[in-house]
């Protein structure tokens, strides 16, 4: 399950919290879900001028977890975003 919220802070920058929660239901009971509670944030820049790149980092505490499973989960993202305004002009060249 993944539940999001995000907070624009103007200039590109934001914050936010998306924690994926997950369930194995192979494992024994106390050891199926993980439940994280955190947050983070972001910054999305043009990349010569025209194509977007959003960068974030969260970091999530495990309240929940399987007893092998971690305390913490860190997680780094960087994500190119392909507009269609993008190709749109391309079409027309043709």
């Amino acid at each position: 399950m993944n539940i999001f919220i995000v907070r624009q802070l103007g200039n590109g920058w934001y914050v936010n919290s998306a924690p994926i929660i997950t369930a194995d239901w192979t494992a024994g009971k106390g050891d199926q879900w993980t439940v994280p509670l955190g947050a983070g944030g972001g910054k999305v820049v043009l990349i010569g001028g025209k194509l977007p790149l959003n960068l974030q980092t969260q970091l999530y505490y495990n309240v929940v977890r399987p007893d092998f499973g971690p305390e913490w989960q860190w997680r780094v993202q960087m994500q190119v975003l392909l507009p269609y305004s993008i190709f749109k002009n391309s079409k027309k060249s043709e």
